[in-house]
């Protein structure tokens, strides 16, 4: 899972470290006929925990898809199919593909000003760096185009500076993705 949330994205450094984090059990454990799957792999999700008390033991329908209600397993389908986060300038929208998405979100409280707050701060921010590396890696190249025509110690030294911030940038963003 990437150190993400399963339901909402959120990366675990960007809410408090894993001891926010909870293994979400997809069945819910608590309920008699799901009690089997305690301990199965394929039941075992990862979440923050504010969408692991949300959800909780609610369980409506054993077939989501066709009653449009109930949770969808992450792992079998494509939540952004049905939900997803997106950052328009610096706006943070939820939005909501389908009837079951919709019910998801308004569940977990996704759309909850609090929570897309804190989403939109780290979107804005992680664009942001995206938008550094992409001036780096520019940068790097014309440096080393000129550094091939005109070699100097000094141009050397500048371009493994800026190459040094450019690799620990893009470690950074590969962490969280």
């Amino acid at each position: 899972f990437n150190y993400k949330c399963v339901f909402c994205g959120i990366h675990e450094n960007d809410h408090g470290g894993f001891w926010h984090f909870h293994v979400e059990h997809y069945k819910p454990k608590s309920i008699t006929r799901f009690s089997h799957l305690k301990t199965d792999y394929s039941n075992l999700l990862y979440s923050c925990d504010h969408c692991n008390i949300r959800k909780g033991i609610l369980w409506p329908s054993d077939d989501p898809m066709k009653d449009q209600i109930g949770w969808l397993d992450p792992c079998s389908y494509d939540l952004d199919q049905h939900y997803q986060f997106q950052l328009t300038g610096n706006k943070l929208q939820l939005i909501t593909h389908s009837k079951i998405g919709m019910w998801i979100t308004i569940e977990l409280l996704l759309d909850n000003s609090i929570r897309t707050d804190v989403l939109e701060k780290i979107a804005i921010k992680n664009k942001l760096d995206l938008d550094i590396i992409a001036h780096l890696e520019t940068e790097l190249v014309s440096k080393k185009t000129l550094f091939s025509a005109n070699p100097s110690a000094l141009h050397q030294n500048e371009i493994m500076e800026k190459e040094d911030i450019y690799l620990r940038l893009v470690a950074e963003q590969h962490k969280k993705y």
